[in-house]
């Protein structure tokens, strides 16, 4: 049976990209690994105020994909939705915990 995944394309400023790609360089892990670990991680997250994409100038801009089972999206939905936040919110939140 074939393995289903879908794709999950998210917005972001630049100077945080750069700095996930940095920490996902010094763990030699590709960005989209390194952001699928970290999000199935127990790390506890700490909210703080995210600018969402209609608030980041166009050239500040970055777009992030990301190829999963749907499964997981679906459990980082329920996880933001529990905390009552937009799903955007909860990613960016918890990649700088």
């Amino acid at each position: 049976m074939e393995q289903r995944s879908i794709s999950f394309i998210f917005v972001t400023e630049k100077k945080r990209f750069i700095r996930w790609r940095k920490k996902a360089k010094n763990n030699n892990m590709t960005l989209e690994n390194w952001i699928i670990k970290k999000l199935n991680s127990d790390v506890k997250v700490v909210y703080k105020k995210v600018k969402l994409q209609k608030d980041i100038p166009k050239d500040e801009q970055w777009f992030i994909r990301l190829s999963m089972k749907p499964e997981i999206k679906g459990y980082w939905v329920y996880c933001s939705r529990s905390d009552e936040k937009k799903l955007v919110e909860w990613i960016t939140c918890k990649l700088d915990s």
